[in-house]
């Protein structure tokens, strides 16, 4: 991709090698701060989503009804948020952390312009 840009630029544009850097540059950039902005977003609708099944499993019992909490003990209460909880951070275990470096961009250019 970078290369075919180059050569638009180069070519059609008649862009200078510094202009063309600068282009190519600007385009990283954006394509990275793009990117991360996504995974955020993502991991927002994540957690949203998260908070829901927790109040879904914790407020509601197995048929969907809001539970009544004051026929219920203190401890049952504090073993369920417990459990539920165990159960939200079973499915968040299995997020892993992603790093996206510039340097892996230049590197997915590379790898599209040969294609």
């Amino acid at each position: 991709m970078a290369v075919n840009c180059q050569e638009v630029l180069r070519n059609g544009f008649r862009c200078s090698d510094r202009e063309i850097e600068e282009f190519i540059r600007s385009l990283e950039s954006t394509l990275h701060q793009f990117t991360a902005d996504y995974i955020k977003r993502l991991f927002r609708d994540i957690n949203t989503n998260l908070l829901r099944r927790f109040n879904k499993d914790f407020k509601k019992d197995a048929n969907g009804k809001n539970r009544e909490w004051r026929d219920m003990e203190e401890p049952l209460i504090r073993d369920l948020w417990a459990k539920v909880r165990a159960q939200m951070l079973e499915l968040i275990n299995d997020f892993k952390y992603i790093r996206l470096p510039k340097a892996i961009l230049s590197d997915v250019l590379e790898e599209s312009s040969k294609s």
